[in-house]
């Protein structure tokens, strides 16, 4: 299998016959996650805020970030801890982030990882055999250690399920990077530019739980505007 690391969407060139897979480990891709082993019906993606309002449904929540924080009128943030059973389960939730979802719009299709459903992708990726591009989010377009880190994580998982690969030289670097930091990975994403803003900012328990690996089943596949969870993943 082929397998690219794109460093930022900026980076990321779609190519037919390939598969993307979005990345944005602090805190979008875990959040969908989260809200996917919850038992949520679907995650929409939204560039803006306005978007996301503007298009509410009933029944639906809203839930996203700016500069870190909830968003005045939104029912969720962007931490995973949120994204409970008791609130999310059977629920359409519009999201809007500053990194995460526009990445995933850029792609138009794919599936999101993080480090905690990193084995249940690298799975399916596996089944897929498909020649793959992890494209990772970043911070508003400079490369972030965060997602390179989970990227590495991905290609070490591919490997793991026994997948030949054919690395490019980000793929690789990526996943040197992740054996290096694998022994502690919130410790890794706490030392990342972003994971330092987000520990100044108390979100110390989010970097714990995003780092915690293939704690999760669920594979969310990302086409026709909404993200589910694919019926080869599952809770």
């Amino acid at each position: 299998m082929q397998i690219r690391v794109a460093a930022t969407p900026e980076l990321f060139r779609p190519r037919s016959g390939w598969i993307a897979v979005i990345i944005d480990v602090l805190r979008f891709t875990t959040c969908v996650a989260a809200a996917l082993q919850s038992g949520a019906d679907a995650i929409l993606p939204c560039a803006t805020v306005e978007e996301a309002l503007n298009g509410r449904q009933p029944g639906e929540l809203l839930s996203g970030e700016r500069q870190s924080r909830l968003i005045p009128g939104f029912d969720l943030g962007n931490s995973p801890h949120e994204f409970l059973p008791a609130k999310v389960a059977g629920r359409r939730i519009r999201c809007t982030t500053t990194n995460g979802t526009l990445a995933l719009r850029a792609a138009d299709s794919g599936l999101c990882a993080a480090l905690v459903n990193r084995a249940a992708v690298a799975r399916r990726l596996a089944g897929m055999g498909a020649p793959t591009c992890l494209v990772c989010a970043g911070n508003q377009g400079a490369f972030g250690g965060d997602d390179w880190l989970a990227a590495g994580a991905l290609v070490a998982g591919l490997r793991q399920a026994g997948v030949e690969l054919e690395p490019d030289d980000a793929s690789r670097a990526a996943e040197s990077w992740f054996l290096e930091y694998q022994m502690d990975l919130p410790s890794a994403l706490a030392r990342s530019d972003h994971g330092r803003h987000l520990v100044s900012g108390g979100f110390l328990a989010d970097l714990e739980l995003c780092g915690r690996l293939d704690l999760w089943e669920v594979v969310p596949d990302y086409r026709d505007g909404a993200i589910r969870n694919h019926p080869g993943g599952g809770v």
